[in-house]
């Protein structure tokens, strides 16, 4: 699976045209709830704010692929568009790319 980008339409959910548009409070709920359910996701410190159905995503966790786990999880939540994945990790991001 690849990462969806704001430009595609096909991860925009049933609230585009159909419903209004759930509330930031209620995306922040249902995406910290969608990170509580997955086990080893749920023991890492994140911070999670909506703004204007952006979930941005504040934090420091153990490792490179946590954060982007973290990160496509929060993109599986109705009405979000788009996801700020600022969560750090140790030695930075210049360390975990290839």
């Amino acid at each position: 699976m690849g990462i969806p980008y704001p430009d595609d339409d096909d991860h925009l959910g049933p609230y585009e045209g159909e419903y209004p548009a759930p509330t930031d409070e209620r995306i922040r709920r249902m995406a910290i709830h969608r990170l509580l359910r997955v086990a080893h996701l749920r023991t890492q410190p994140a911070r999670v704010s909506v703004q204007n159905r952006v979930v941005i995503l504040e934090g420091d966790v153990d490792t490179a692929d946590l954060a982007a786990q973290i990160g496509a999880e929060v993109w599986r939540t109705p009405g979000v568009l788009d996801v700020c994945n600022a969560l750090a990790i140790p030695g930075g991001w210049d360390d975990a790319l290839p």
